[in-house]
């Protein structure tokens, strides 16, 4: 996601747009971090027992939010991952918004 970030800001920088290569890329490795992140949340809340539940808690909701952010489409890893593969190998994007 770094290299990403460096490589984008660097084009917007110099006033290039990405190619359809670099769009589906990011938003593929955005989601795979989105993912990740959550994964971590899920560990830390199964990890903290009982005590996570609790409405009053700052976790059960850290929990939530991660899990709401992950089910947004534009974090959608399976569709992201599918649509890059399909842009390296030669075929049009199927994301109407890159």
């Amino acid at each position: 996601m770094q290299f990403d970030l460096i490589h984008t800001d660097g084009d917007a920088r110099r006033g290039q747009i990405p190619d359809i290569a670099a769009k589906t890329r990011t938003r593929r490795d955005g989601a795979y971090s989105v993912n990740l992140c959550t994964e971590a949340v899920s560990l830390l809340f199964a990890a903290s027992g009982a005590r996570g539940l609790y409405t009053s808690g700052a976790l059960q909701r850290q929990f939530r939010d991660a899990h709401a952010i992950n089910s947004h489409i534009a974090f959608n890893f399976d569709a992201a991952g599918t649509n890059y593969g399909r842009v390296a190998l030669g075929l049009p994007s199927e994301n109407l918004t890159l």
